[in-house]
């Protein structure tokens, strides 16, 4: 019972550490400044957490926890969704209130901190679309170079939006950008798919087959006698 109580007390904590740095930034932080802005006593936070570091990557899993949690709940709902359907649910929640903004904000601040203050994810996700991303465009057809372009085409653009749903009034104007980048990569996906079909569809049409490969070497034989 201790043990579920101390995880309860990491899991409040760690929300409120979230909500703090969505709020003030990461820039410059430290587990004292924190603390002292929450009324928390240091030692609470290093109990938990460790150093600033520890506190800062726990931070940034929870934000995305956070928008993972809300992506399971509307993939249940609709679980075949195109990647352009997951991308739109995923923009219409993060402006649907500040309070979500500046949770997604996190992971943009901390990826353009100053090398070396922090260490940056090495799969480079900071939003939750991007769990499982490179592997379903794998799936669709895109081969590994392009995958890996296509995804960081979606998260510069996505990082973009975020810092510049700062300037007052800018909603609509960044939601048409994200719309048409979204659909341009549906219709890259599309082709891909198209031209794997295609490939799949002339394979069909001429089989290789043991007869064909013992003709092929009947006929090499003839050839070279």
């Amino acid at each position: 019972m201790a043990r579920h109580r101390d995880l309860d007390r990491r899991l409040e904590l760690l929300d409120a550490v979230v909500h703090h740095l969505g709020q003030r930034g990461v820039s410059g932080v430290s587990v004292r400044g924190i603390a002292r802005d929450l009324g928390l006593n240091p030692n609470a936070l290093a109990h938990h957490f460790g150093g600033r570091v520890e506190l800062l990557r726990a931070a940034l899993d929870r934000a995305l926890q956070i928008q993972l949690a809300v992506q399971d709940r509307q993939e249940q709902r609709r679980p075949h969704r195109s990647e352009a359907e997951r991308i739109r649910s995923w923009w219409r929640w993060t402006t649907s209130s500040p309070d979500h903004l500046a949770t997604v904000r996190i992971a943009v601040e901390v990826a353009t901190l100053p090398p070396g203050q922090f260490p940056i994810r090495p799969d480079g996700v900071r939003f939750a679309w991007q769990v499982g991303m490179r592997e379903r465009l794998r799936i669709r057809g895109l081969d590994r170079r392009t995958t890996e372009s296509e995804f960081a085409r979606m998260t510069a653009i996505a990082t973009g939006l975020v810092v510049e749903m700062a300037v007052p009034g800018s909603r609509r104007r960044l939601s048409e950008v994200l719309e048409s980048t979204v659909i341009d990569l549906e219709a890259r996906l599309a082709a891909a798919e198209a031209a794997a079909a295609a490939r799949t569809g002339m394979s069909d049409l001429w089989p290789a087959s043991p007869d064909d490969a013992g003709i092929s070497n009947n006929v090499g034989r003839h050839a070279a006698g």
